[in-house]
């Protein structure tokens, strides 16, 4: 029972037993929507990030580089060996030696102004083996030079080969000369002093060619800039700054976990699921209308939820709440609101977060007066019900298009600096006392969120039923949990939840048979959606109205309905 002395329906009482089976977790949905959650801060980290690498790219000095090979062809030699592992040895020999000092002092000769140091930072080789050939990359800022550099690295590197190749082979044929004076000086066999002599003379063909199995393929002068790449260094920043903004979204998602769909949230507050509202984002073309359409249904569905379980036999103060804010809240007291004024109900809609207001920019009216001025003129004259009753007339405004004189709106009014002071006097119990000689119907009140804040708590204690908010990409378990607790040691009536940014809500053609009846001229209407006429008993145009501000709510737009 609430602080009005009403009973609570029993058919929307929130029982403890109540318990909604969870979904089972669908991991690929959940992920996805946490990248489209985060789908901003991404795309701006990526964005950031790949402007920086590019100009950062840019502004850096240019290097060249070129290539000179070396080919190995050990079968031009008689003693090398061709087998395969030994090739790959040589290969891996030559490639060490190729960036010693000795062989970098002897390159530093043919440049000007290069020594072993400097070269040692600007050479480096490599083997590919499947071809039998090393590579002298050489690197500097001018393409000349960098061609220079290669070439005359590579040219020294076979000299000193040359040379100690030449070394050992004179080595080898000093020693079989002095073996042939040896053998001669013993008297050695006819055979045995040929073979020397054919082996002596094998060496001296071997010296004739020697250090022939390396050859030199000269270094090109290179075109374009080795460093820096701008294009390329720009797309791998690109890929590796979405990977990381992805795995930070997931990491997150993690790390914070959110609810993944309608029925998670149900479970989570332990009240029943009332309706789920689409996004409708601001797009070009048809869907944006669909979405509209949907979010039109769904809200024709909570009021219809809302008559049958509180009958308009008496006034009824619905809060319209939620756990944080941004959730969505003022839209859907906007569409409720629209929704039962359209029905016939007459409706009074009161903005009642007086810190951070947003129906008056809905409905394109002006802040004050408002709420705040109704309660500080009730608190200012004791309540006296003629001035408080004046001050409430001049805070309504009426709002046509479609709903008759049946929804009357109250901004929040005048910023005070201390909100919920002025919540929790008995101004506010003086304010909904008035409200109950009046004619409403139904009394729905856009509250501040009830987490953080106590705004919401003097709200909840005057009215007779809430409704929670939740939206799906801003609910965490934690604040589910936060706002499932203080509902109940507020113990108010709650009489459901509405969760916004729900995937489908109502067949959607259905929905687009509302949306190509909004979108006919007047008059035409086809045959299938003439049963949608407004019946003669229904509300249709403005009757005489009290001389209250009056909206048009044709200019207002279509149903609130929460975007991202």
């Amino acid at each position: 029972m609430s602080e009005r002395g009403e009973v609570t329906p029993p058919g929307l009482r929130s029982p403890s037993s109540f318990q909604l089976q969870a979904d089972q977790p669908i991991e690929v949905r959940r992920s996805l929507d946490a990248l489209r959650r985060a789908r901003g801060v991404i795309a701006l980290v990526v964005i950031a990030t790949t402007a920086a690498v590019v100009a950062v790219s840019l502004y850096l000095p240019k290097t060249y580089r070129s290539i000179a090979k070396i080919v190995y062809q050990p079968a031009t030699s008689v003693f090398a060996s061709t087998d395969v592992s030994t090739v790959q040895r040589n290969l891996e020999t030559f490639q060490r030696l190729l960036t010693t000092r000795e062989v970098l002092s002897l390159a530093a000769q043919r440049i000007p102004g290069e020594n072993a140091d400097t070269l040692s930072t600007d050479v480096s080789g490599s083997v590919d083996q499947s071809a039998d050939i090393i590579s002298v990359y050489a690197l500097a800022p001018k393409a000349q030079r960098s061609a220079l550099i290669a070439n005359s690295v590579a040219a020294a590197f076979l000299q000193k080969h040359q040379q100690d190749a030449k070394a050992q082979l004179e080595a080898a044929q000093a020693a079989l000369s002095a073996q042939l004076r040896a053998a001669v000086a013993r008297g050695a066999s006819v055979q045995e002093l040929d073979a020397l002599r054919q082996q002596q003379a094998t060496l001296a063909t071997e010296l004739a060619t020697a250090g022939s199995d390396l050859s030199i393929v000269p270094a090109e002068t290179p075109d374009a800039p080795y460093t820096p790449r701008p294009v390329r260094n720009g797309v791998l920043a690109f890929f590796a700054a979405l990977f990381l903004g992805i795995i930070a979204a997931l990491a997150r998602d993690r790390l914070v976990p959110r609810v993944g769909n309608p029925r998670e949230v149900s479970r989570l507050l332990n009240l029943p699921l009332l309706v789920g509202v689409p996004f409708v984002s601001r797009r070009f073309g048809r869907r944006p209308k669909l979405l509209r359409a949907v979010a039109n249904e769904a809200y024709q569905t909570l009021q219809a939820s809302i008559r049958f379980h509180l009958p308009a036999t008496k006034q009824q103060v619905i809060l319209v709440t939620s756990s944080v804010e941004g959730e969505g809240k003022t839209s859907v007291a906007a569409g409720l609101a629209r929704s039962l004024a359209r029905v016939g109900e007459k409706t009074l809609l009161i903005s009642g977060d007086l810190r951070f207001p947003s129906l008056h920019e809905l409905f394109k009216t002006p802040l004050a007066p408002g709420l705040s001025d109704i309660l500080v003129a009730a608190s200012s004259n004791g309540a006296r019900p003629g001035t408080l009753t004046e001050a409430i007339d001049e805070s309504v405004v009426t709002v046509f298009g479609g709903v008759g004189d049946n929804l009357h709106v109250i901004p929040s009014g005048t910023r005070v600096p201390d909100p919920a002071k002025l919540l929790f006097s008995d101004a506010l119990s003086a304010f909904f006392h008035d409200l109950e000689t009046r004619d409403y119907k139904y009394v729905i009140v856009d509250g501040p969120p009830l987490l953080g804040i106590a705004d919401s708590h003097a709200l909840a204690q005057r009215v007779d039923s809430t409704i929670v908010v939740s939206r799906l990409d801003r609910a965490t378990v934690e604040d589910l949990t936060e706002l499932r607790d203080v509902l109940e040691r507020l113990e108010v009536h709650s009489l459901g939840v509405v969760v916004v940014g729900a995937r489908r809500s109502i067949a959607y053609a259905y929905a687009g048979a509302s949306t190509m009846r909004d979108e006919l001229p007047r008059g035409r209407v086809p045959a299938q959606l003439a049963s949608h006429r407004p019946r003669p008993d229904q509300p249709g145009e403005d009757p005489e109205v009290t001389p209250v501000q009056r909206v048009d709510e044709r200019a207002v737009g279509d149903e609130a309905a929460p975007g991202p």
